[in-house]
């Protein structure tokens, strides 16, 4: 999931932020490919009414929970590709949540300027995933 900030707030749009991710994830339901049937025959009786997508803020070293945003119910899907683009119900507590837990300046996804060259190096950053079993604070949401 990356928080990218959005450039073309006010003037064309009421949110400062976009929330990307990946769409099988959020919505399961409408990539029955990504999942087994002989496993996931549930799925079938699954839609978006049963669905919560929230973003949480979580403590870097530890995992545990800081704080969760529930994100727009209306979301933004590609019409090909695995990314869906949602926003964050209570964007302005957000950003103050960010600021009392001293996160310091909300990191966003930059877009380059000029598309990629075939052949051209890119630096991937992803996520560190830890599981603290004896968290009472971990999320399952």
């Amino acid at each position: 999931t990356f928080l990218i900030k959005n450039k073309l707030y006010p003037t064309f749009s009421p949110f400062k932020y976009h929330v990307l991710g990946a769409a099988h994830v959020s919505q399961p339901f409408n990539w029955p490919k990504y999942y087994p049937h002989q496993n996931y025959e549930w799925l079938k009786f699954v839609n978006e009414k049963h669905v919560i997508n929230k973003l949480e803020l979580r403590q870097f070293k530890t995992g545990k929970l800081l704080e969760s945003f529930n994100l727009s119910k209306q979301s933004f899907t590609h019409n090909s590709l695995d990314i869906i683009l949602f926003h964050i119900e209570q964007e302005d507590i957000f950003i103050e949540t960010v600021q009392k837990f001293n996160f310091g300046t909300i990191t966003t996804l930059e877009f380059p300027k000029k598309p990629l060259e075939i052949g051209e190096e890119v630096e991937f950053l992803g996520h560190k995933f830890i599981q603290d079993t004896n968290n009472s604070n971990n999320s399952n949401d």
